[in-house]
């Protein structure tokens, strides 16, 4: 009994400080904290080579093809509607990924446009209602995330090396749907697998106009590796 309120007394002051940080310096500790906490960025995870891990990256039509996924009869995908890195423990050389690629630029725009339309007090809202820069200078999803998460590095700022890493990484992958071609690749490769499915849905979907000429600026300046790495990843699959 007494440790578990010793325990709970010391997760609420730690909320207590992450909240009064982040109304100080203007960040988001105490969201990345929760969920970092349930898993959320965390690379501290395994499972089964008999497996297959879905590498959901933030706005890659993920929702709708994880959905898919758990209707899996033979149940072999996992980490389905969590954002994590690749395992640090399961490499891909070794063990089995599937993730789906999307033009980074886009990606972010379509981040920024959807914590735009969230209610008050959603993490990364305050942020993006001070403009997409201040947004993009706030939130590590929006910037060079891609490069994180396939090369597993989620503490700095990518680098070029990074992307030679999360692109060693993605090489070794099961699978790599292009979010362009989204309806087509995730149909084969539901039937490939033999998991039932009447149509590709569209979760999260939204209209919105594209950035303009001095966001989309804005956007390669803060994803110069994402870019980088999209573009390897889009020559390489077309050779």
């Amino acid at each position: 009994m007494l440790k578990t309120y010793l325990a709970r007394a010391k997760k609420k002051t730690l909320q207590n400080v992450f909240r009064l940080y982040d109304s100080i310096a203007d960040t988001e500790m105490y969201a990345e904290y929760s969920n970092y906490k349930i898993g959320y960025d965390n690379p501290d995870y395994q499972f089964a080579k008999t497996d297959i891990c879905f590498l959901h990256l933030p706005k890659c039509a993920g929702t709708s093809f994880a959905k898919i996924l758990k209707k899996d009869p033979k149940n072999r995908f996992k980490e389905l509607l969590i954002h994590r890195p690749i395992s640090l423990t399961c490499p891909p050389s070794e063990y089995r990924y599937v993730t789906i690629m999307r033009e980074p630029t886009s990606r972010v725009w379509s981040l920024y446009k959807m914590m735009l339309r969230q209610p008050e007090g959603y993490p990364y809202r305050k942020h993006a209602l001070r403009g997409l820069e201040f947004f993009c200078q706030k939130n590590k999803a929006a910037r060079n995330m891609v490069c994180r998460y396939l090369s597993g590095e989620m503490k700095g700022e990518p680098d070029a090396q990074t992307v030679e890493k999360a692109y060693a990484n993605l090489q070794q992958f099961y699978d790599v749907i292009n979010f362009d071609n989204f309806a087509v690749e995730a149909s084969d490769f539901l039937e490939k697998h033999d998991i039932p499915f009447e149509k590709i849905p569209s979760e999260r979907k939204a209209k919105y106009a594209g950035p303009s000429p001095k966001e989309q600026i804005l956007l390669q300046k803060y994803n110069q590796w994402d870019i980088r790495l999209f573009e390897k990843w889009q020559t390489e699959r077309k050779t």
